[in-house]
């Protein structure tokens, strides 16, 4: 699982990605090209009123973030972005592994943030489609927001689109499998951003 990563300095030019600044698809409105726009399956947050303050976030270690979650085996921070980090862990009772986004502990004292945290969760947790990562659990421990959501093993989409040449054809069932899992979300009111 990839997240967007964020830069300290944005792209002030409107036909650059302002995460990457590769140049845009002309046409579209978007500011984020396709590779960082398809990149993150868990994409549902908002970002905070203040993105500025976050963009120093340094993750904590695996072993030092297990010991806030003594439930889960950490293995390994597999991700990290303006919006947090992303890791790797084994939840021992239910056999599983999964993967545990924790958000930077600034948004703890941001009761918007909470308040659309909580609210984005709960609408997170009603998708149930297999282009869709599921949440199962989410809340706050210690200063850290957390979602505890599916882990999909692979490379994402950016490492792909780095390392391999895509079929047309292969571009074409992504795409739908996309543009399916965005419908699906449409249908019950959630227009991700």
């Amino acid at each position: 699982m990839s997240e967007v990563t964020s830069k300290t300095s944005h792209s002030s030019d409107p036909s650059q990605c302002v995460n990457c600044f590769a140049p845009l698809v002309a046409g579209l409105s978007a500011k984020l090209c396709p590779a960082c726009l398809l990149g993150s399956r868990a994409a549902f947050t908002t970002p905070p009123t203040d993105r500025s303050r976050l963009a120093d976030f340094i993750p904590p270690a695996a072993e030092d973030i297990g010991l806030i979650f003594p439930e889960f085996e950490f293995s390994s921070l597999i991700g990290r972005g303006g919006m947090g980090a992303v890791y790797l862990a084994h939840q021992t009772d239910l056999e599983r592994d999964v993967a545990i986004k924790i958000l930077p502990p600034e948004t703890a004292g941001d009761q918007e943030f909470q308040e659309r945290f909580r609210r984005e969760a709960a609408t997170l947790a009603r998708l149930d489609h297999p282009n869709i990562v599921r949440l199962f659990d989410f809340g706050e421990r210690e200063g850290y927001f957390y979602f505890v959501m599916e882990y999909v093993p692979g490379a994402d989409l950016a490492e792909r689109l780095k390392s391999e040449k895509f079929t047309l054809e292969h571009v074409l069932r992504v795409v739908g499998e996309v543009c399916d899992a965005l419908d699906y979300s449409h249908q019950r009111g959630v227009v991700h951003r």
